[in-house]
Order: structure tokens, then sequence, then C-alpha cells
């Protein structure tokens, strides 16, 4: 009777081999495909963030490029000069002016050429490096300049016969005559591409043998390349390929932005992120070959392959194992079916025990009422008893945990009455005597006598208590594994957005700044130039405006220190008692003529009786010296401005916890009859650097920092800064200062 069951055995564990190879195989090739998606997706978001990043730095460079143009724009004392030197054409000096006014932006900006135009579009001076050929496109750019008063900067283009790729920047030269600008002329400066714009967009920012970047445009049925090539050499506005060829090329030219799959010039396939560049008809292609991207996966499949092998040989010994230990447990049942027999028959009882003391697992017998019958030294040693003190005693009272015996009753009454089948295999605890729970894996089987009927259970049992413990301490482990993996990559993905966001903001600020500091540099390297050479009469109006410029730069880099400082925790406060009604009084005393001077009546409403406040008085005048001064240069002549203090409890518009909201605020605050403010700007105003229509239209000064600094101090003070404003009817700018309660901002 014990040659079916190997033989049957041996036919299960072949087919779980074979089905175990096949899962690895399919196992193998979804995860070889897995990865190659995963590969893919990551080097197109590669791309794409590459792409976003040279379409920024293009725009910031467009806009260096138009902000220069404004400069020239709005300076109205070289468009007077251009007017006389038209009116006197004889005139050396004016032209020697001029001529030295136009070296000077070519050496500040560094543009290779410059051409002054007339109102009617001719050619009248040309710069020390200027070329005065001019294309027609050119042309036209110079007359639409005329005609809007606006900048214009060109497309990329040819001048014939220098076959040199450029791109223009006209700015036209608008006089002020009867309160109405006219054109008098206009000034040309050509760019280079070679200079910035080829050298940007050809980097790459991470290692790669193949990867580069497009600018492309359409025209008409043929899409033109715009720069050079990796490549290709001398491509740049002459490789053409037409607009409904199949290539990736033509495709990001006319399609949607996003990526892209497909054979570049080249005839290579390859995986591309296409974005349009703002305020151009320029198209901008990240690509690298599919090639170099896929070349890690054949490796990959490599190792897949050798693990897939590795893996079904494992399966394979572990199949061989498991039908040798099935077979010893196939003929240990056998035995303990065959011991079963002898207990219930009691024949040679004696001989039996021996062997059954000296088995490597427990084996217990149980009657019908649950009383042990037989329990071998295995077992005895285990449960920690003598076996006269546990022979006839009720097992389940004797050996289980309190909470089990019921339960575990329940099942073996059922077991011995045929209401349920037999279970071949269980696993509960045991009680030993010290009172410790040992798990034990039991194999059962029922004691049945001649007639059939069930006499008791004989089981083996096997201590596996030290393995499960190991089985949960792992299991522990890995979900302690797990749990460390996603707090990691949570983390992570936190410092990626953090550093991106930093990022951004540094190429922000430093454009920012870049751009503040260019003007009045700009201007004291023109004035000085004509300081030398121009007329010796306006030497006196050249001097103002070098003291008013060089006062402008040394507040803007005064205002930028102090915000370094503020940032780097190296400018706190030094807090005292303060009464801020002294301060405003000092304030509004000092400032009383500079007010009438502009036309304006400068009042003071303080509150009496309010308590000093923890601050540092030198912070706290500088904040209201910049509310003061922004009231003064947004106010018309005729208006009027107000500084009120008073004691306050919160309100709604001041956001604050429920425990600050009872807290008491002594408030300052700056009134005025001025243009106001309007409530999209608002949201915009204490950020660094911003200026809003009023500021530009009124040609107020400043670099948009000074209500900035007001937030950042009013925030290290435990307090907020708050605006009220309408349109054409004027701001109110309140400071709110904590009563009794001193707050750091932290460094």
């Amino acid at each position: 009777m014990g040659q079916p069951a190997p033989r049957n055995l041996t036919a299960a564990l072949l087919v779980i081999f074979v089905l175990l190879a096949i899962g690895i195989g399919l196992a193998g090739s979804l995860y070889r495909d897995r990865q190659h998606a995963l590969v893919r997706r990551e080097k197109l978001n590669e791309l794409a963030a590459i792409a976003d990043l040279k379409v920024n730095q293009i725009a910031y460079w467009r806009q260096e490029r138009l902000a220069d143009g404004e400069v020239i724009r709005a300076d109205r004392m070289i468009a007077r000069t251009v007017e006389a030197l038209w009116a006197d054409a004889g005139a050396d000096h004016l032209a020697a002016e001029i001529r030295g006014w136009m070296t000077s932006l070519q050496q500040i900006y560094d543009y290779p050429d410059a051409i002054l135009f007339d109102a009617h579009g001719q050619i009248r001076l040309a710069g020390d490096r200027g070329n005065a050929l001019i294309s027609a496109y050119g042309q036209q750019l110079v007359a639409e300049a005329l005609q809007t008063h606006q900048v214009i900067l060109s497309d990329f283009h040819h001048t014939e016969p220098v076959h040199a790729i450029h791109l223009d920047l006209v700015a036209p030269l608008l006089a002020s005559h009867g309160g109405e600008l006219a054109a008098v002329g206009a000034i040309l400066l050509r760019i280079d591409p070679r200079a910035f714009l080829y050298p940007t967009v050809q980097t790459w920012p991470v290692e790669s043998a193949t990867a580069e970047t497009l600018l492309l445009r359409r025209e008409e049925d043929e899409v033109v390349i715009l720069n050079e090539l990796r490549h290709r050499s001398a491509a740049a506005m002459a490789l053409r390929l037409p607009a409904r060829a199949p290539q990736l090329v033509a495709l990001a030219a006319h399609g949607p932005e996003g990526p892209l799959e497909g054979a570049d010039y080249r005839g290579v396939r390859v995986l591309g992120a296409v974005r349009s560049i703002p305020a151009t008809p320029w198209r901008l292609v990240t690509k690298v070959d599919v090639a170099e991207v896929e070349a890690p996966l054949h490796r990959l499949g490599w190792l897949v392959g050798l693990l897939a092998t590795a893996l079904v040989a494992i399966a394979g010994a572990g199949v061989i194992v498991f039908g040798q230990r099935q077979q010893v447990l196939f003929h240990r049942g056998q035995r303990v079916a065959e011991l079963a027999r002898e207990t219930a028959l009691r024949v040679e009882r004696d001989k039996a025990q021996q062997y059954l003391d000296i088995a490597g697992v427990i084996i217990l017998a149980l009657d019908r009422q649950g009383r042990i019958t037989l329990l071998n030294r295995r077992g005895l040693d285990l449960l920690g008893y003598g076996q006269s003190e546990l022979l006839g005693q009720d097992w389940f009272d004797a050996c289980l945990p309190a909470r089990l015996r019921k339960p575990v009753r329940a099942v073996f009454e059922q077991l011995i009455g045929g209401q349920v089948e037999g279970v071949e295999y269980y696993e509960n605890p045991v009680l030993t005597k010290r009172g410790e729970e040992r798990i034990i894996a039991w194999h059962n089987t029922m004691l049945r006598d001649d007639a059939g009927q069930v006499v008791g259970i004989l089981s083996s049992g096997e201590d596996i208590t030290e393995r499960r413990r190991a089985e949960e301490a792992l299991h522990a482990l890995n979900l302690d594994l797990e749990r460390r993996v996603r707090e990691r990559t949570a983390q992570l993905e936190a410092a990626n957005r953090q550093l991106k966001e930093l990022d951004r903001l540094k190429s922000q600020f430093v454009s920012n700044v870049s751009h503040e500091l260019r003007t009045p540099l700009a201007n004291l390297k023109v004035y000085l130039h004509l300081l030398d050479e121009g007329k010796p009469e306006k030497r006196p109006q050249y001097m103002a405006t070098l003291h008013r410029e060089a006062d402008t730069l040394h507040c803007l880099i005064e205002d930028l220190l102090l915000l370094s400082r503020m940032d780097q925790g190296r400018a706190q406060p030094a807090f005292a008692a303060v009464d801020v009604n002294r301060v405003a009084t000092t304030l509004v005393s000092d400032r009383a003529a500079l007010f009438t001077d502009r036309g304006l009546a400068l009042r003071a409403d303080l509150g009496e009786g309010l308590p000093a406040v923890q601050a540092d008085v030198k912070m706290l005048t500088q904040v209201l010296t910049n509310l003061m001064t922004n009231a003064m240069n947004y106010t018309p002549a005729g208006g009027a401005v107000t500084v009120t203090s008073g004691l306050r409890l919160a309100d709604d518009s001041l956001q604050t916890t429920e425990d600050a909201g009872r807290l008491q605020w002594v408030t300052l605050a700056v009134s005025d009859t001025g243009c106001g403010i309007s409530a999209e700007e608002q949201a915009h105003l204490f950020e660094r650097f911003y200026r809003g229509e009023a500021a530009r239209q009124m040609g107020a000064p400043g670099a948009g920092l000074g209500l900035s600094i007001c937030h950042e101090i009013v925030e290290r003070h435990g307090g907020r800064i708050t605006l009220t404003s309408q349109v054409g009817k004027g701001s109110t700018f309140t400071v709110w200062l904590p009563v009794g309660r001193q707050r750091l901002a932290p460094a």
C-alpha cells in the first residue's frame, strides 16, 4: 500500500516543476518589459525637464534683449541730441557725441553692429564696428518700430552679401513735442547668436553620446533648422525638411507639445520632447537616440535570463528536496498509523514506548474524552513533566493555554463524533509546566477499533516556536524596511521639489538683479562718456544724471544687502521698549518740508496712551520711512498723506491663531489719496522686485524691494503688515505689532 502514493507524488512534483519554470520565465519577461517601459519613461521625463530648462533660458535671454531696447527707447536726452543732429547735419560735435553713444552701447551690451536711422528709415550713422548693410527684412523692422514706437526683436535671418546668421534689435528714439511722443529715429543693434544663444541650445546638462537640441521654425511647406547640430556641420538655416515629412523634426514643427518618437534628420530612431518658445515662431526639440536609451536594457536582458535559469535550477532542486521530504513524511505517517493500531490493541506496549521515546518528534495519543493515553519522552521533556504526572490527565486542561481550552475541546468533540472531517495538519500553542507557551505543528490521524468506530486521536508534533518567531521577526523587519523606503522616497521627492523650486527662485533672482543693476550701470557708462565727449555747457546736466543714477545704484545695493543679511539670519532685531508715537512724530517733522515741496499735505493723527512695544527702533523707522516715501511717490500734487496710530484687536484683515486674536496690537498706518492699487496687483505687492502698473506709468523710482523689506522686518517682530486700497481713491498700509509678546522669526 506504500507504492502508489510516491508514484503519484513524483508526477505531481514534475507538474509543479514545469509550472514553476513557466512562471519564472513569464516573470522574467514581464520584469524586462516593465524595466524597458520605466527606462523610456524616465528618459522622456529627463528630455522634458531639459527642454523646459532651455525654453526658460531662451525666454530670459529675449527679455534681456527687449529690456536693453526699452532702456534706449526711454532715453529722451539721446533722442533730443539725435533730433538736433538732424536739424544741423554739419554739427560734427553732435555726430561725434552720437557715435560715441553708439560705441558705448556696443561695448556695454556686446552687440557686434549698431546702425542709426532717421525718422524716414534712412541709414545715417554706423558704430565703430558697425556694418551698414541692411536687408529688406531689416528695413521693414525699422519702419515698424518708427510707426509703432515699440521695441522689436527680429527672427533669425541673413543679410546679403554677408551670409552670417543674426537677429536684429530695433529701438525707436522718442522725443516729446507738445506733450506727445514722436519718433525722431531708430537704432538697430545686430545680435550674433553664436555668442550666447547657440551655446545655450547646444549644451547638454548630463553625459550623453547622442543627445542634442534642435531649434526650428516652419516656413510655409518647409521646416528650417535654426541652430548648429551635433551630428551635421553647417546645418543652421541650411538644413530644410518638408513640413509633411514623417521625420520627428517635421512632426515637432506643427504637432502638439510633449513627447515624440520617430526618425530624426539622420534617419535614426530617437526619443524627443517638444516645446514652444513663448512669443516666437520657434519650436525646441530635445532628443536622444533610442539605441543609447535601450543599451542598458540589453545587458539587463542577459542578467534576467541568467537569473531565470538559476531560479529554474533552484526550483528544480527545491522540488527534489520537497519530494524526498514528502516521501519521508509519507513513510513516517505509515509508521505513526502502525503505532496507532498497536496502541489501540495494547500489544507490545513497552516495546512501542521505548521506540516512541527515541523519536525526534512528539507522539501524543488521546482517548475519546481527551485524556492522555500516550506521550513519549520528547513530549514530556518539552512540557517539563514526568510521565506519571500527565498520563490519564485531561490534555486540554493540563497542557493548553486557558484562552484555547474551550474552542479546541469543541473541535476535538466534533472530530470524535464524526461531525467534521479530520484535519491532517494543525498548529497550536501548548503550555509547559513553567508557564511558557510553545508552538507545535501537529500531524493527526484518527484511531479506530475493528468495527471502524473512532476511539481516539494519535498525533505527531514538531516544536516550530523558534521558526515562527524568526518568521515573525523577518516579517516585522520587512515591514519596517518598506516603511523606511517609503519615508526615504517621500523625503527624496520633497527634497527634489525643493531643489527645483530653489533653482527657479535663484534663476529669477539673478535675472531680476542683473536687470536692475544693468540699467543704472549702463546710464553711468553712457553719461561718463558724454561727460568727456559731449558739450561742456551740458556737463552740469550730465553730472546731475550721474549723481541720480549713483544714488539709485547705492539704494538698490543697500536693499539687496539688507535682504541677504535677513535671509542668512544676520539681521535680527535688537528688541527694546519703543514708543511708536515718538518714531512717527520724528519722521513727520523731518519730512514735512519734502512733502510741501511736492505739493502734498502731511498729517499725523496719533492715538494717546499707547503702550510700548518690543521692537528694533532703527528697523521700525525704516519700515515707516519706506511706507511714507511710497505714499509720496504715488500721490499727485494736491493730495494728502496721513500717519495714524492706535490700539486694536485682531480683525478679519489680520489672519492669526485663536490665541493671537485675543492679543492687543499697536498699529501704525500710512494712508494716501493716490492712484490706489488693483486687487490683482495687491496679491504680488510684497514680492521682491515686483512693481505695479502705476510705478511703470508714473516713472516712480525704486526697484520693487521696499515693501518686501518692510514685510520681512515686520515678520521678524512677530507682527503683520496689511493693505486696503481702492483704485483712484488711495491706499492704506497698516503695521500690526503685538503688545506684551515678543516673537522672533526663525533665522
